[in-house]
């Protein structure tokens, strides 16, 4: 039977394959297939079977000159006829192939099996198991080469694409119903909120109809209401903005301030708000979203929560002015430590307040978020200057000691404390994060990390935290006194762990050994830097083994389907499997010709991706 013209291609005149048609859907690494181009792209960028293999060319806009194959070969014009003129003229044969569809229809291409396409649990059209990369080339660190890349532009990117926390649950959330001051503001197509960011030829960016849909839809804490407390904040936030800017010509243009009014339009500022909340588990749960207050908080953590979700949210895949994207981060930079140092210079010597507390956390919060930016100038000015300063405020505040804060009940210094000790021992993680990627010098010492370890999740996303809980806080494992610093010490001891921590040890969560292979990074740099005996390196690949059998014991606790809300300490044992290259390598000499492993401070990513490349590993077929 003749195939119908929708059942072969309209170039070759070729029967299509089963699944030809949406092969523009699917990703070219792990075949699983999409509804949408734009979901394509975006999973392709980040699809973990990728490995260090090069990303398909990106298409370019607008309309394709169409020549046949003959007029295109000897680069003459051509009138886009079946046949065209030329080759009529000539008695040539007349073909367009390279505007086919089908690869298999390409001369000199194998065939590529056809597999059945089942469908995919997150909405996708559908996934192909079979269509993967051959097992032994497989690596043993997808995140970190993905996550490493310096064509990728940013970490966040890859993080935006992570699945979202499921906030149906709790009781205490409720459905936003919207007022009539929201629905105004989506009377008209919701991308003109944005018409900033669209490119210079005026076309529109690549947007999903049923985003704003998605953020509505779900439930989201109450306390994110778009009410007048929380417009009147942003408002607040936008006019201090554009005073800082005035005072300041060099952080942005006079058309900038169009595009910063634009950015905090209130019903963007509440998707950003939605989006942060949504996404909380990616990294450090610094916020106690509970008892957040958006109409209250202080103006710098307003402005890196907004920041970190318009970064988090697909507002980050508009065709927006890069350049004023840029220009706004050095801004809030800029303005998040100019708070800083205005509060801490009447902070000293005093006891730090709640304000204090918020904008130390806005300060990390902004660092963290432009350390994933793949600007090497713009990492340098986060690791040499705001990152020590950062560290320097919280040395001089005292927020390294365990805070005590005078507060009307025990539920608030609860919070407060446990904020403090979420805020240090996240920046210690940073810190070490800088060690192990760009070979950056500590700023901070494992002695200095005296606080406990932060408490369990669960507890600090409830609602109403009663006395028992609070008193029940240190009724399990880990102990009050129990430290990162004495983990790491029961995991180099040279006998194991004593009768009286093993329980301890072995009732850790996942979390607490995220936490714990990352304090380890300033250790495997000294090893590297120090002529130290070789006893030194065995201690730490003992200390790795005994890292693995508690990581295998802390996973197998937590049930499958919460596994995805991990965020990047799911990760950790990739983390643990390079270190362990890092040191062999170093005890081998094998990676002498490694850039890396020279221990030169940089801030690209492209010699710690060699390495991970190179010396990373695969897995075994």
């Amino acid at each position: 039977m003749t195939p119908t013209s929708k059942e072969q291609c309209d170039i070759c005149r070729l029967p299509f394959g089963p699944t030809t048609r949406d092969q523009h859907n699917r990703c070219p690494f792990c075949g699983k297939s999409f509804l949408r181009v734009d979901a394509a792209t975006r999973h392709t960028r980040t699809c973990r079977a990728r490995g260090d293999q090069p990303l398909p060319p990106i298409a370019k806009r607008g309309r394709r000159t169409r020549a046949c194959d003959a007029c295109f070969r000897v680069k003459v014009s051509c009138d886009s006829k079946s046949p065209c003129g030329r080759c009529s003229a000539r008695g040539l044969s007349c073909v367009y192939g390279r505007f086919c569809v089908d690869p298999s229809h390409r001369p000199g291409v194998p065939a590529v099996p056809v597999v059945p396409v089942v469908p995919a649990e997150d909405g996708s059209a559908g996934s192909s198991p079979a269509v993967s990369p051959p097992r032994e080339s497989r690596s043993m660190v997808p995140f970190l080469l993905n996550c490493t890349d310096p064509s990728a532009n940013s970490v966040n990117e890859i993080l935006a694409n992570e699945p979202e926390k499921d906030v149906e649950t709790p009781t205490a959330w409720e459905v936003v119903p919207l007022t009539d001051s929201v629905l105004g503001a989506f009377t008209i197509d919701p991308r003109l909120l944005f018409a900033g960011f669209l490119n210079q030829n005026l076309e529109p960016p690549e947007y999903d109809n049923t985003l704003y849909d998605h953020y509505w839809s779900g439930a989201v804490p109450a306390s994110l209401t778009l009410d007048d407390e929380f417009a009147a904040r942003v408002q607040l936030l936008l006019s201090e903005l554009l005073h800082f800017m005035d005072a300041r010509p060099q952080l942005g243009s006079g058309n900038d301030r169009f595009l910063l009014q634009t950015f905090f339009a209130s019903a963007g500022c509440q998707m950003f708000m939605s989006s942060f909340f949504r996404r909380r588990h990616y990294h450090s749960s610094l916020i106690h979203w509970p008892t957040l207050n958006p109409g209250k908080t202080a103006l710098p953590l307003l402005l890196a929560m907004l920041l970190t979700g318009a970064a988090y949210s697909h507002w980050h895949e508009a065709k927006r002015d890069i350049g004023f994207s840029r220009r706004l981060h050095v801004l809030a930079e800029k303005y998040i430590f100019n708070k800083l140092k205005m509060c801490a210079a009447t902070a000293v010597g005093s006891r730090s307040s709640q304000e204090t507390l918020e904008i130390l956390q806005a300060a990390y919060l902004v660092n963290y978020l432009n350390i994933g930016i793949n600007d090497a100038a713009v990492r340098q000015r986060v690791m040499a200057k705001r990152h020590p300063m950062l560290v320097a405020f919280l040395r001089t505040l005292g927020f390294m000691a365990d805070q005590q804060h005078e507060l009307s009940t025990e539920a608030d210094r609860f919070v407060y404390r446990e904020s403090c000790i979420r805020l240090v021992t996240w920046t210690f993680l940073t810190d070490c994060l800088f060690t192990m990627f760009f070979n950056n010098p500590p700023a901070m010492t494992l002695s200095e990390v005296a606080c406990r370890l932060p408490c369990s999740d669960e507890l600090w996303d409830k609602e109403n935290l009663s006395v028992s809980d609070i008193q029940g806080v240190n009724d399990g494992i880990p102990p009050d006194d129990f430290t990162l610093k004495n983990i790491l010490s029961g995991l180099l001891a040279e006998d194991g762990r004593t009768n009286g921590t093993a329980t301890a040890y072995q009732d850790l969560t996942v979390r607490h050994l995220h936490a714990a292979i990352f304090a380890l990074q300033p250790v495997i740099v000294n090893c590297r830097a120090m002529p130290l005996p070789d006893t030194v390196a065995k201690a730490l690949l003992r200390a790795l083994d005994r890292w693995r059998s508690l990581w295998s014991s802390a996973i197998d606790r937590v049930p499958a389907d919460q596994r995805p809300w991990l965020g990047l300490v799911r990760h950790a044992p990739e983390i643990a499997w390079l270190s362990r290259r890092i040191l062999e390598t170093g005890v081998t000499g094998q990676g002498a010709d490694s850039i890396y492993l020279r221990r030169v401070t940089t801030y690209d990513l492209a010699d710690f991706h060699q390495f991970i490349k190179r010396y990373g590993g695969t897995r075994a077929s």
